[in-house]
């Protein structure tokens, strides 16, 4: 059985705090996500994703995301995952990358949903192994080319909250609103932390 696929898009201002205390850097960038769960059998299933995400609002490139991975069920409201991702980054902003790079991930994850009365909560646990190809500087040739792939490990942990608008609950046809706030690990060679929270309208 198929589920559904969900479009999403969404349009916020992101703050980039600089080393140097009393400078800030804004980027507003729009984001069109696109996402599909698709059931082969009761126990298997595909996920299907790509995020075109734009900087300006919508103007001129930030990255493209296209991930995919094969779903396990556990139950109605549980799955594993694993899968690979590439991504595409763009120079963008005003603290722009040189030039466009790219970025290969494969990811593990376990999924749970919980229903709160009418609220919907999803707790996501993911692993993510990185390649990232950063540009670095070629002095010979006086410009910056995609320098060698380098390996590090991320663990992401989110939980996100859902309401359903003109339902009682959260299914075909039915909008919602959520929130969420995703924690991000780097471990291995780099070691960083760092949390967001967004919100956003969707139609599921």
């Amino acid at each position: 059985m198929m589920k559904k696929l969900l479009i999403l898009f969404i349009v916020f201002p992101v703050v980039v705090f600089s080393q140097t205390p009393r400078k800030h850097y804004y980027n507003n960038t729009g984001w069109l996500m696109y996402f599909g769960n698709h059931k082969i059998t009761n126990r298997i299933g595909l996920h299907l994703e790509a995020q075109l995400r734009r900087s300006e609002f919508v103007a001129a490139p930030k990255q493209l995301l296209l991930r995919g991975g094969i779903n396990i069920y556990t139950g109605d409201k549980s799955f594993f995952t694993a899968g690979y991702a590439y991504i595409e980054t763009y120079p963008y902003g005003d603290l722009p990358s040189p030039i466009t790079f790219p970025e290969h991930r494969i990811w593990e994850q376990f999924q749970v949903k919980t229903n709160l009365s009418r609220i919907e909560m999803i707790s996501r646990f993911r692993l993510e192994q990185r390649y990232v190809y950063s540009p670095v500087y070629d002095k010979v040739e006086n410009k910056y080319e995609v320098g060698k792939d380098v390996y590090t490990n991320r663990f992401r942990l989110l939980t996100r909250f859902s309401l359903p608008i003109n339902g009682k609950e959260i299914k075909d046809k039915v909008f919602y609103i959520s929130a969420y706030d995703e924690l991000f690990v780097n471990f291995g060679k780099m070691l960083a932390r760092m949390s967001s929270i967004k919100t956003a309208l969707m139609l599921h």
